[in-house]
């Protein structure tokens, strides 16, 4: 039985990076998302709507990582060569 005056922790979301396997809170990923015109691009809002994955913000640190097949098999999609230029440009 909670105590009188405590405090109820509010939920914070968790999720997993699909570059490094790192479990942390939402906000402290940027989300990739593949829309439903099977273009992928980031959600810097976080409320796109379509399938979506998260990768670490400090990911340009590690570039050699950063794998299209695994970003692909995340959102279910394939991604043209012009969707991943542009998706690693704003990464790094």
């Amino acid at each position: 039985m909670p105590t009188v005056g405590a405090r109820k922790q509010k939920h914070v979301p968790q999720r997993t990076c699909i570059v490094c396997g790192k479990k942390a809170a939402k906000g402290e990923f940027m989300r990739v998302v593949a829309t439903t015109g099977n273009a992928v691009q980031i959600d810097e809002t976080g409320k796109l709507p379509g399938r979506g994955a998260y990768v670490c913000k400090d990911v340009h640190e590690a570039p050699g990582q950063i794998k299209k097949s695994r970003i692909e098999y995340a959102l279910r999609t394939k991604m043209e060569d012009d969707d991943w230029a542009r998706l690693v440009t704003v990464m790094r």
